[in-house]
């Protein structure tokens, strides 16, 4: 069975904390049936394990994106767009470009997106602290650029999927976690063995608390033995823990994949 980068990097991920936490508790890894990615022999116990990325989307046309690569692509247009104005000597301040929404097709109206950013930039320069600039629309939402400062040479990048407010990101991460959680109890209910659940985050705007409250409300978490969110492969938090050992935020990842 071949598996996913993002499959192997959470399971790494996962089994660096059972080290952690269960030192010295011999456990082995095997290859699953699909369902379940795997199958983890620890203790006296074989579980199903399942992986699955937890990532809102964004629908743009006829497809739906992830909110991460819609970022991604914001941030790197926009730094494209500061070294062309450095190059051109008309970056004299600091400045916030607010992206409201994604930019359907971007990459067929990156160049002129990118020129009317350079242009709004240019006529800001040499504006007072405070002025801003329309430089693109989309649906009726206006993206501006702002010069917040006289100091420095800079422009600062915000994009939909960083300007959430906390309420609304709450909402999203309920969505998120109770649509993977519901879609792996229905996957694994033909597989024998306790179940331990894995989610590759890939929402960049929750925190430990959101997790907390968003998980308290899915009763179908009790389906698992254990449920383990991935941080970018260098922490986790532990949303349910059937090892009486293990529980809480995991900060730190003491060791690194080659």
């Amino acid at each position: 069975m071949v598996h996913s980068e993002s499959e192997e990097t959470t399971k790494f991920t996962f089994d660096a904390f059972l080290d952690q936490c269960c030192a010295g508790s011999p456990r082995l890894w095997q290859d699953g049936e699909n369902p379940p990615d795997y199958r983890l022999a620890f203790g006296d116990l074989t579980f199903a394990v399942e992986v699955t990325a937890l990532m809102s989307k964004v629908e743009l046309g006829q497809s739906a994106l992830p909110m991460r690569v819609i970022a991604d692509e914001l941030y790197q247009l926009g730094a494209d767009a500061e070294s062309i104005v450095r190059e051109d000597g008309v970056l004299h301040g600091t400045f916030t470009v607010h992206f409201p929404k994604p930019i359907p097709e971007l990459s067929r109206q990156r160049r002129s997106v990118i020129t009317r950013l350079r242009e709004a930039i240019a006529h800001l320069s040499e504006a007072p602290q405070g002025r801003e600039q329309e430089f693109w629309r989309v649906d009726g939402r206006s993206f501006v650029a702002t010069k917040v400062s006289e100091a420095g040479a800079e422009l600062l990048l915000g994009g939909p999927t960083y300007s959430a407010w906390r309420s609304d990101a709450c909402i999203v991460l309920t969505h998120l976690l109770a649509d993977r959680v519901r879609a792996k109890v229905e996957c694994l209910q033909a597989t024998p063995g306790p179940a331990i659940l894995l989610l590759d985050e890939r929402y960049p705007l929750a925190d430990e608390e959101m997790y907390a409250e968003c998980a308290c409300s899915l009763s179908e978490i009790e389906y698992f033995h254990t449920i383990f969110v991935s941080r970018r492969g260098t922490s986790g938090i532990l949303l349910k823990s059937g090892f009486p050992e293990c529980s809480g935020v995991w900060d730190k990842l003491g060791v690194r994949r080659q």
